[in-house]
């Protein structure tokens, strides 16, 4: 396979798959936050979700992984995330249901 093969398949169905390349000019001491927010962006578009929907789909994993989450591995996806929610709600206390409440609010606001 060429290069410019194995670059247009990247860009096409692998990981920069729907990214563009974006060059712009910054002072050089807003270079490392460019590059920083660059990399959060890319890591939310791939995953599918916020910082802060990452770090509920965390938490419920750290609270309630062992009583609700215990048998299953979903993705770190919306989709994920709705499974991570239905289980805390049907397999956990109250704690775990104001969680799951939690998710699925800042889900609807997501969307």
């Amino acid at each position: 396979m060429t290069a410019q093969a194995r670059t247009e398949r990247y860009r096409t169905k692998g990981a920069g798959a729907g990214l563009v390349r974006v060059e712009v000019l910054v002072p050089p001491e807003a270079r490392a936050a460019i590059l920083k927010e660059a990399a959060r962006m890319r890591r939310e578009r791939r995953s599918g979700l916020s910082d802060s929907l990452s770090a509920l789909y965390d938490e419920a994993f750290t609270r309630f992984g062992g009583r609700c989450l215990w048998n299953m591995a979903p993705p770190k996806t919306i989709d994920g995330l709705r499974v991570v929610a239905d289980r805390l709600q049907k397999n956990g206390g109250m704690d775990a249901w104001r969680l799951a409440a939690k998710i699925l609010g800042e889900l609807d606001n997501a969307a």
